[in-house]
């Protein structure tokens, strides 16, 4: 059950572990189906959110999900897992670890996808402003510019030949 309900059409991202594991009493190839269901979690109260892709080899490997939360999920506070056969090999079931659901946001200059658009740090943000680089002369000024995860200030002038016109060129 979750802690607090999901704002209703906000972006959100959910990460985890799956493991194809073998036993022979289960039949559940594959994946996970994500459902937030209303109290008591039955299929009638759930809705679908997305599937996590497959397990591929018997070893964990990383999964995320990107969904919207639906307009009515203040009244639905339990998200569900449920097993989807992908028939790949009959005799094994998902394990599923390390889950962790996060609001999708704003994006920032962190070396991060914060707005679960599958890129960093795209659109510059936090660039685009005057900064003072320290250099001297006309390479003093410059612009901040989001680099590597990280507020850079990169000059706008380059040094050239000196000439006479007053600058420290």
């Amino acid at each position: 059950q979750l802690s607090s309900p999901l704002l209703p059409n906000q972006n959100y991202r959910i990460t985890g572990w799956l493991h194809q594991a073998l036993r022979s009493d289960l039949a559940h190839p594959g994946t996970y189906e994500l459902l937030l269901a209303m109290s008591p979690p039955t299929p009638q109260t759930a809705v679908v959110l997305g599937r996590f892709a497959p397990t591929t080899v018997p070893q964990w490997e990383p999964r995320s999900l990107l969904f919207t939360a639906p307009p009515d999920s203040t009244s639905r506070l339990w998200l569900v897992f449920r097993p989807v056969p992908t028939g790949t090999v009959p005799s094994t079931y998902p394990g599923l670890d390390a889950l962790n659901l996060e609001p999708c946001s704003a994006e920032i200059c962190n070396g991060q996808d914060d707005d679960c658009d599958g890129s960093v740090d795209e659109g510059n943000p936090g660039g685009g402003t005057m900064c003072s680089t320290g250099l001297p002369g006309v390479c003093a000024i410059g612009t901040t510019q989001c680099l590597s995860g990280a507020i850079v200030c990169r000059q706008n002038t380059q040094p050239s030949a000196e000439s006479c016109n007053n600058l420290d060129d």
